[in-house]
């Protein structure tokens, strides 16, 4: 449902926008902001850039580069005279995809669009907890996810220009991809230097990825 609202949200605000009508070009630069149903939960930061040429009267051949980031520390807190180090959390995020995007007549100056992508994204994601400074030996001092996913992805969105070669969009995506996640641990003391376990999973899975977008595009001919 919080998906469904943000995207809705984006589509009121290019209705609030004094429009122009729907609009031909031959290149296109996207910047975009995804994870809209995430507003206020989680607290990684991402967005898009891409590029899109003109294929046709109604497609384009569409490029895309992801990318998002966070850093956290919450400073540790001393417990009569002994002291704790500070605990950390991190998450970097990389995609690629390439794909096809087929605009369908406009109505009253919004045009509907659908279209599908090939796309690879890693992810990774670190935690530093807070321990006994300096740590004993055993002591757990970091945990990190890395995930590599391989997918394919279909998207449905509008666009509505408010320039003749400015046009803002909201898009929803969704899809099927192949996924491979590495866990690892670090613990103080490790047989393996600081290194003491990892485990490896994979599989498929279908649902959202990205959720629902909005998005600035900067035409030219």
């Amino acid at each position: 449902m919080k998906r469904l609202v943000a995207l809705a949200l984006g589509l009121a605000v290019m209705g609030m926008a004094d429009g122009v009508g729907a609009q031909t070009h031959d290149m296109g630069m996207e910047f975009g902001f995804n994870g809209l149903s995430s507003l206020g939960v989680s607290p990684v930061r991402s967005g898009q850039i891409g590029i899109k040429k003109a294929i046709g009267p109604d497609n384009y051949l569409i490029a895309r580069f992801g990318f998002g980031m966070s850093r956290d520390t919450n400073e540790g807190q001393p417990i009569g005279s002994t002291n704790y180090t500070d605990e950390k959390d991190g998450t970097t995020q990389f995609g690629l995809g390439v794909g096809v995007q087929h605009n369908m007549p406009a109505c009253n100056g919004l045009v509907p669009y659908v279209g599908g992508l090939l796309q690879l994204t890693r992810s990774s994601t670190f935690n530093e907890p807070s321990t006994v400074d300096p740590p004993p030996s055993g002591t757990l001092t970091k945990s990190t996810t890395t995930a590599m996913s391989f997918g394919v992805v279909a998207m449905a969105g509008g666009e509505y220009f408010i320039r003749p070669c400015l046009s803002l969009s909201g898009e929803y995506t969704f899809g099927f991809s192949y996924n491979s996640t590495t866990y690892e641990w670090e613990y103080v003391g490790a047989s393996k230097g600081v290194m003491a376990d990892e485990d490896k999973t994979t599989g498929f899975d279908f649902g959202p990825f990205y959720t629902a977008g909005f998005r600035l595009t900067v035409y030219w001919d």
